[in-house]
């Protein structure tokens, strides 16, 4: 028996995905509307966890309030304060690669798995994890709202886990299954399930995921 959610994603596609990204993200038009150097982008993406507030309103202040890496210390101790000492030690630790990401930064864009692989590297973590395959997407996300045309995110980097997902299902292993399932890359999926409960007029085919989503 096929599983529900492939069953459901199979009537998507990368296309779906761009749209939502595009035009129902609020991280992503948050940056459209105030667009910033990738690298700090980066940064505040490898930070973002146990926050205080929504996702999206966080992105929001970001975007308004962060033009230099100076102004994203204070932002976060202001916005984003728990675990501070390590969230300081985090940016602590990136802040030597900032400006090798923003030199290269089309480089990365046409080699996001490479660029994946580096923050893993340089933050001493596993190329899976949240904040790294996260701070992928916001990176993506950054470069098109610098005017640079869209990119299908690579089916090698995994998809976000956090804890919507978990209670779908908590293996990395499963969401890799149903992004070669779908044909739509895991960061893609992300796209498709993250904001389904924010919109409203859905589409038939989004009416479907997001009761199929609702009744886990």
């Amino acid at each position: 028996m096929e599983d529900p959610l492939i069953k459901i994603l199979k009537q998507f596609s990368i296309e779906d995905a761009k749209y939502v990204e595009y035009n129902l993200d609020r991280q992503f038009l948050a940056l459209k509307e105030n667009p910033k150097p990738v690298g700090l982008v980066i940064a505040n993406a490898l930070i973002s966890y146990q926050l205080t507030m929504p996702g999206e309103r966080y992105w929001e202040l970001f975007a308004k309030k962060v033009n230099s890496f100076n102004d994203l210390y204070d932002f976060v101790k202001k916005y984003n304060p728990r675990f501070l000492s390590n969230k300081l030690k985090r940016l602590e630790r990136f802040k030597p690669y900032i400006d090798i990401i923003e030199q290269n930064r089309e480089h990365y864009y046409e080699n996001m798995v490479a660029l994946n692989k580096f923050l893993a590297k340089i933050m001493n973590q596993n190329i899976y994890d949240k904040t790294i395959v996260f701070s992928i997407k916001m990176f993506a996300y950054a470069m098109r709202a610098l005017g640079y045309k869209f990119k299908p995110f690579p089916f090698e980097i995994a998809i976000p886990l956090d804890y919507r997902l978990k209670k779908i299902n908590p293996d990395l292993n499963y969401w890799f299954y149903v992004s070669k399932q779908t044909n739509i890359p895991p960061l893609h999926i992300d796209s498709l399930i993250w904001p389904i409960f924010r919109i409203k007029n859905l589409p038939k085919k989004f009416a479907l995921l997001k009761e199929y989503l609702s009744n886990l």
